[in-house]
């Protein structure tokens, strides 16, 4: 947690590495888990990517 995770990076390891960077799939995958969770689990650091947020 805490650790920034760019979108190349989180595309490669969700998707092993076929990831289209202009696809918005990464997106709307991390929005159903967002919804799943019902917590601000995932935080967005804009310009930067995604990070966990500290318990």
């Amino acid at each position: 947690s805490g650790q920034v995770i760019g979108r190349d990076r989180l595309g490669e390891q969700v998707f092993d590495g076929g990831h289209d960077p202009d696809s918005n799939a990464l997106d709307v995958l991390l929005g159903r888990v967002r919804r799943k969770l019902g917590i601000d689990l995932i935080q967005t650091v804009r310009g930067q990517g995604w990070r966990l947020a500290e318990p």
